[in-house]
């Protein structure tokens, strides 16, 4: 609950940010962030060309003029201190150059700006039990995260 009135504090409703949706799926956070600031702007990108015109279609239709839908590869992004929100939710799991899609993000915002990542941990929520055992998910390039990597504490050790 905490958390919950922390973030209201921070991101009330209807206040103005850009915001980047990275790996925005079938753009239904996207959705939820225009309904909810509706005078930001959001850029919305992904890898996937169909999720891509899917959510243009979608946005289109449903008339939110304050959404950007564009195919973008967070591997080679180069904006600079653009963003006031990054989301990013169930992507870099899939992405083996991890470590450069943080260095982007951080690159990607203002000062002041914060990142919400959501990703498998790997103590479960993945289908596979080690490091050893393949993933049915196939374009999953990693079991999820242990709380040392985001931290970042793991790379300074090694």
């Amino acid at each position: 609950m905490a958390c919950e009135k922390e973030s209201q504090k921070l991101y009330p409703k209807g206040k103005v940010m850009d915001i980047l949706d990275a790996g925005m799926g079938f753009g239904q956070y996207t959705f939820f962030m225009a309904k909810r600031f509706p005078g930001s702007k959001i850029l919305a990108i992904d890898v996937k060309e169909d999720q891509v015109a899917g959510c243009k279609y979608f946005f289109s239709k449903c008339g939110y003029n304050n959404v950007t839908v564009e195919t973008g590869d967070l591997t080679t992004m180069s904006y600079s201190e653009q963003f006031d929100f990054i989301l990013c939710v169930d992507v870099m799991e899939h992405i083996v150059e991890d470590e450069l899609v943080f260095r982007n993000f951080s690159n990607a915002l203002k000062k002041g700006g914060r990142l919400l990542v959501n990703t498998p941990s790997n103590l479960g929520g993945s289908d596979a039990d080690s490091d050893d055992d393949e993933s049915f998910i196939e374009e999953h390039a990693r079991l999820g995260y242990s709380k040392e990597d985001i931290s970042g504490r793991s790379l300074a050790q090694e």
